[in-house]
């Protein structure tokens, strides 16, 4: 965006930049992802403080967007733990990959649940009120039709998503 490379970007809040305006889009909470044959595999729903004592895969952290880290690192934090960090990867099929392989547990926003991978299974927190803000990013002095026409129609297409709810 600052480049002028693209219009728009979507990511986890919050951002604190200056120089670009923000909107949140979508809400959702945080679910655990285990290995299929974990021991909290079997319940409808994981207490975070169960998973205290596992390794952990977690996005990556970026010095000036804190963001879907932050969240993870907030529930967590409710939960009265530090997780212990094993890995970090950039992207969810990644994270997803690495719990299916045995490698840990995660936690990903709801929306990640669609990346369906063998080997993994996810499961509602009953006890994390932290929710996931995914929201778009624009250039503060962008001013050209197509990018506000752009804005309207996620906006009409979030409100539509609400209303489904």
């Amino acid at each position: 965006l600052h480049e002028k490379q693209i219009d728009v970007g979507l990511l986890y809040l919050p951002l604190d930049d200056p120089d670009l305006n923000t909107q949140t889009v979508l809400l959702e909470p945080l679910l655990a992802v285990l290995p299929i044959d974990h021991a909290q595999a079997e319940h409808s729903q994981v207490a975070l403080r169960t998973l205290a004592h596992e390794s952990f895969i977690l996005p990556i952290r970026y010095a000036t967007v804190p963001g879907l880290f932050s969240h993870i690192m907030e529930a967590c934090r409710q939960a009265e733990f530090t997780p212990k960090v094993v890995e970090q990867a950039w992207l969810m099929q990644t994270i997803i990959s690495l719990v299916g392989a045995n490698m840990g547990v995660a936690l990903v926003p709801a929306s990640v649940r669609n990346l369906h991978r063998v080997g993994v299974i996810y499961k509602p927190l009953q006890d994390v009120s932290t929710a996931v803000a995914m929201g778009i990013l624009w250039r503060r002095e962008e001013t050209r039709p197509v990018l506000q026409r752009f804005l309207q129609v996620v906006n009409e297409v979030a409100i539509l998503q609400k209303a489904s709810e």
